[in-house]
């Protein structure tokens, strides 16, 4: 297995769209028998609400385009995603725009629409596409340009953050595990509901359960992803020390074959810490 993973280092579930483009587009779908991605109705409970849409502009982009990705609030200045999202035919992104709480016109996103100019990306997915590891360090952090205002949540409900937690490898054998991201196209079962001419001004969530096995150091997993899901994390649910259970990223989703299934970074030890220190060298 660890052959076919090296032969997805160069496939993505990130996508290129002009940005006012109306027309529904044939994109790369990583469907595995019928769709089961369902949409997020209500994108303010958790863990949804720390999910965003990326649109991400660069020297390697055309001009009016952008790349489509997801990425996750870990806390008030940062953002987890997929390092192919800010890297695209070696040139880095000049500049990623975040879309916090979208469902449906992402100009009015519910939790703001939000602009990062910095990034982390891991030093070993740096290295030539063709390095045999590269693509087990598909992972990058993003600070914001400015921190998320206390009041996003109405009320007396903090906004709060996606926690990240360290994993063993061999312990997500068979855990069972959801993705949830911003795909560019919706399953078959929703297009009726929603006119193509919406898809390149409009953006909703879906998420997908599965179980997950370990191959060498990464994760697979057999669910329905398409193009636009790159960056979504891996969720988990743990006990909290009150006995309430909560969700928590425990990777981050980076490729997609509807063949061979779907392919995903594990926050172990190394992966884990390269985020908190991408936070504070960030900082």
């Amino acid at each position: 297995m660890t052959n076919e993973i090296d032969a997805l280092a160069d496939s993505d579930d990130s996508v290129l769209l002009p940005e006012d483009d109306s027309r529904f587009r044939n994109l790369p779908r990583s469907i595995i028998g019928q769709d089961d991605r369902r949409q997020i109705k209500d994108i303010g409970l958790k863990p949804y609400r720390w999910i965003c849409q990326l649109l991400v502009s660069g020297p390697a982009i055309p001009s009016g385009q952008f790349l489509a990705g997801t990425g996750f609030v870990v806390d008030q200045q940062h953002i987890v995603t997929a390092a192919h999202n800010l890297l695209i035919d070696n040139s880095l992104a000049n500049v990623a725009k975040v879309f916090i709480g979208v469902h449906g016109d992402r100009s009015n996103a519910r939790f703001g629409v939000h602009e990062s100019h910095r990034f982390e990306l891991h030093p070993r997915y740096l290295r030539p596409r063709n390095s045999s590891d590269r693509s087990i360090y598909d992972l990058a952090v993003m600070r914001l340009d400015s921190r998320l205002p206390a009041g996003l949540m109405a009320g007396q409900f903090p906004f709060g953050r996606m926690p990240i937690k360290e994993v063993s490898l061999p312990s997500l054998n068979g855990y069972a595990a959801f993705v949830s991201g911003y795909p560019k196209d919706y399953p078959d079962h929703d297009r009726s509901r929603f006119p193509t001419p919406a898809l390149g001004v409009q953006a909703f969530q879906y998420s997908c359960q599965s179980s997950l096995s370990v191959d060498g150091r990464m994760l697979r997993y057999a669910l329905d992803t398409t193009g636009g899901q790159s960056g979504s994390p891996i969720v988990g649910v743990q006990l909290s020390p009150t006995g309430r259970r909560e969700s928590v990223a425990i990777g981050i989703h980076v490729e997609g074959d509807p063949s061979i299934g779907n392919v995903g970074v594990p926050f172990d030890t190394e992966r884990f810490a390269f985020v908190n220190n991408s936070i504070s060298s960030l900082a």
